[in-house]
């Protein structure tokens, strides 16, 4: 028979948190275990081991929210388990995939990444990735792998909206507006909903310029 256990962060469940509830599952049981999420923002960073077989299901799908980001805003260069070196390891990671979807018959698409809202005090854009498009374009042009420099493309954005309007490509929330955010949020590096679709049709429109098989089915609006 199938296990069941309820999460709810004010304590009128089995469980207040995610993790807690993963971790007392036992493992290698022959049923998954169903965890049902009550409603809220849980931020947490949830670990299930592979011996384990557990179902996560939330009572809504806007209102249960599980959320987690320790890194996305930072960049630590002190932990080597945390970051690769643009030169040496990033580089053999990405020349992995390139070579694993070519064996299986895939054509890669390289594209580097997305610019987070950096605009210093005097309104200039501050690129924070690095040498990390540079090494993936040398990767590419070596590989002759297609590649779609984001990185560029939305700097050129960005920079042509300026610091005030580029808000509204990121999750910048006034207070009060959404019941998840009731403070507010001030996020220069995850998309709203507008930024997402705006960026989603500028990654559209360069495989329309490429000259690879996915072209012909990506619609342009």
């Amino acid at each position: 028979m199938e296990q069941q256990w309820s999460i709810a962060k004010d304590g009128t469940a089995d469980f207040n948190t995610i993790q807690e509830a993963i971790d007392a599952v036992k493992p290698d049981l022959e049923q998954p275990t169903l965890l049902r999420i009550r409603n809220g923002i849980y931020h947490e960073r949830i670990i299930i081991p592979k011996n384990k077989s557990i179902h996560l299901i939330g009572d809504h799908r806007e209102q249960t929210v599980i959320t987690y980001s320790d890194y996305a805003r930072q960049i630590d260069n002190e932990d080597p388990l945390r970051y690769t070196e643009p030169y040496s390891s990033y580089i053999d990671y990405l020349r992995q995939y390139i070579e694993g979807a070519r064996y299986k018959g895939a054509e890669p698409i390289l594209i580097t990444p997305l610019q987070r809202r950096t605009f210093d005090i005097d309104g200039s854009f501050q690129d924070t990735h690095g040498e990390y498009p540079a090494a993936m374009r040398q990767l590419a042009k070596q590989y002759n792998v297609p590649i779609i420099d984001l990185s560029r493309l939305s700097k050129e954005w960005f920079i042509s909206l300026g610091p005030e309007q580029a808000k509204k490509v990121f999750m910048w929330l006034n207070p009060g507006k959404y019941d998840f955010y009731p403070e507010g949020e001030e996020d220069n590096t995850h998309l709203s909903e507008y930024g997402a679709n705006e960026i989603a049709k500028i990654i559209a429109a360069s495989i329309k310029e490429l000259d690879v098989p996915l072209a012909r089915y990506v619609l342009t609006f």
